[in-house]
């Protein structure tokens, strides 16, 4: 079984747009989602071609949304991921989108994103009371969520750091639950690991 994963566009030095994916990925499936393989996905390829196979989707991190960059492989990524959310909304597929691509779930759903400093490097997040440890690596945050979305976890500026679909299984996370220091907080990852079960 899959999880399709979205990958970041780059420009190598010799001019060829590449479609990649941290490493980390591999060591994360390999500790944490030992019954899926991923799927990496590829942008020439639609994602309904891909979707018979696969039980969720992870949106990834890397580049930034077009609407703060105007950048042509941003546009190319938004696009296809816009088509991807479409895909999952209507067929309730689970959705976990990480940094970029919990920014990218929350323009689909016209969250409020705006740009932010002091959001590079470990920080708290506060859970019903709670406080956690977080790594992070982004320049915008989102600032408030729609009335679809919930809003389960907030960094000391008040910013959104997690939220999920009030009635779909679509989950969003600021920081990389790939990385080190991803996994202190593990609920809402624990919530998209249950609505995958329930599709198999």
């Amino acid at each position: 079984m899959f999880i399709a994963i979205t990958q970041r566009l780059v420009e190598s030095s010799h001019k060829e747009v590449r479609e990649c994916l941290a490493s980390e990925w591999g060591e994360f499936f390999a500790r944490n989602l030992t019954s899926y393989l991923p799927l990496p996905l590829a942008y020439h390829i639609s994602f309904a071609q891909y979707a018979p196979f696969v039980r969720g989707v992870i949106l990834s991190g890397g580049n930034d949304l077009a609407c703060f960059c105007n950048d042509e492989l941003s546009i190319k990524r938004d696009s296809y991921e816009m088509a991807v959310l479409e895909h999952c909304v209507k067929h309730r597929v689970p959705v976990l989108g990480v940094c970029r691509g919990a920014q990218m779930i929350a323009q689909y759903f016209s969250c409020e994103i705006v740009p932010l400093q002091g959001h590079i490097g470990e920080h708290s997040i506060e859970v019903q009371g709670r406080s956690y440890k977080v790594n992070s690596f982004h320049n915008y945050c989102v600032r408030s969520v729609s009335s679809e979305l919930e809003s389960i976890a907030l960094a000391s500026d008040a910013s959104v750091e997690a939220f999920r679909h009030r009635e779909l299984p679509i989950f969003g996370m600021m920081w990389h639950i790939e990385r080190s220091g991803g996994m202190e907080y593990d609920e809402l990852w624990q919530s998209f690991l249950h609505t995958l079960k329930e599709r198999n």
